[in-house]
């Protein structure tokens, strides 16, 4: 295993921050496809945090969290049709690592959001 990360978020934090910078934090942090997603949602917020717990958590697995080497939008979380979630990593990652192996998982209570994050 090259790597195992988790991540813990308070939703209401996301809340505040989305509602504080609006499309300039969104566009920052999650990739279009992301904010779609969470936008047909009649509720938003656990979705963002649960997106953003999990590019943390893959962050720490990478090793690197995110910063010059690893950037916000080189990870997207999708749902495969089964609606299992997954990573998709950007085609700059992709090319450099192209046979990683990612496991996800996430999980939102009302207050909290959680991702596990396993690499091999």
């Amino acid at each position: 295993m090259r790597g195992l990360g988790v991540d813990l978020i308070e939703i209401d934090r996301v809340e505040r921050v989305v509602r504080q910078y609006g499309e300039r934090f969104l566009s920052r942090i999650f990739t279009p496809t992301e904010i779609a997603y969470c936008r047909t949602k009649a509720n938003p917020y656990p979705h963002y945090a649960a997106r953003f717990a999990a590019k943390e958590a893959f962050s720490k697995a990478w090793g690197s969290g995110i910063g010059e080497d690893l950037t916000w939008q080189d990870i997207e979380v999708t749902r495969e049709f089964s609606g299992k979630p997954s990573i998709q990593l950007s085609d700059r990652i992709k090319s450099s690592y192209p046979d990683l192996k990612i496991q996800i998982s996430i999980s939102h209570t009302h207050q909290f959001a959680v991702a596990v994050v396993a690499i091999d």
